[in-house]
């Protein structure tokens, strides 16, 4: 077998994860790469931003980079799902950026293709060593995304807005992401009280306000960062006042310093 030799920084990150009575707790999170999630079983909900969807069998989830995104547990019970995260880098997102963006849940029990090469992964990665396992994978994502480019709109699944103020929350703050000095300004915006607003979106996306902007803010200095952008360089745009403050939230965000990040080309 012919290896692409992808850089580290370009490979996929595959895993399976089949519990029993499942009672753990997903936390809320986001990430400079797309993820694909293949759900097989259980009783959860998938949240992405405003977007709330109850998953059915075989539903495919479509994450979108720098989107918080987290399962919600309705009940406990077994729970099976596969996993892709791919890196903004490796080739085949030119085909993933195709896919239109408001597309997060569709489902493919009528979509055999889709299914077993999921499905083959786990058994790939026993036999192969980790490079052809790389390879294999992206061969396989490859026939996975060209048959979700060949679906039409009838299978995309009906979402829900988890709350309209939240929803008009999150637009506010997209909008002014680099600009927003404090939480304060957000709810004033929104005509509601502080502590109010504070509690309810914690409470609807298990994320404070404050580190939700935070966290959008890091990963687009990632991006600039990855880019070429120098810290010094890209701070004060993104919204933090002074270095030290960027810094030491980069550095607990990714777990290591901005001067690390590595040029993407």
């Amino acid at each position: 077998m012919e290896h692409t030799f992808l850089t580290q920084s370009q490979q996929l990150t595959y895993n399976h994860i089949a519990y029993h009575s499942l009672k753990e707790r997903f936390t809320s999170h986001m990430h400079n790469a797309f993820e694909l999630i293949l759900y097989v079983h259980g009783d959860v909900s998938y949240i992405v931003e405003n977007r709330r969807y109850d998953l059915q069998k075989y539903d495919l989830v479509i994450t979108h980079p720098a989107e918080l995104h987290f399962m919600q547990i309705n009940s406990n019970t077994d729970y099976e799902r596969y996993n892709l995260l791919i890196p903004l880098n490796h080739p085949l997102t030119r085909l993933l950026f195709k896919i239109p963006r408001n597309l997060d849940v569709l489902n493919c029990s009528n979509h055999t293709i889709i299914k077993e090469n999921f499905k083959r992964m786990p058994f790939y990665e026993k036999i192969f060593p980790k490079d052809e396992f790389q390879d294999l994978l992206s061969a396989l994502l490859t026939e996975i995304l060209y048959n979700i480019l060949a679906l039409d709109d009838n299978f995309n699944q009906q979402q829900n807005v988890v709350s309209p103020l939240i929803q008009k929350a999150l637009a506010y703050i997209n909008e002014h992401l680099f600009t927003i000095k404090n939480i304060g300004e957000i709810s004033n915006a929104l005509f509601v009280a502080q502590n109010y607003f504070f509690r309810l979106f914690k409470e609807t996306l298990n994320i404070s306000p404050k580190k939700y902007i935070t966290t959008k803010r890091l990963l687009h200095a990632q991006s600039l960062l990855r880019a070429g952008k120098k810290p010094t360089q890209i701070y004060e745009q993104i919204g933090f006042s002074n270095y030290v403050s960027f810094y030491q939230q980069y550095v607990a965000l990714f777990g290591y310093s901005p001067s690390s990040e590595r040029v993407i080309v």
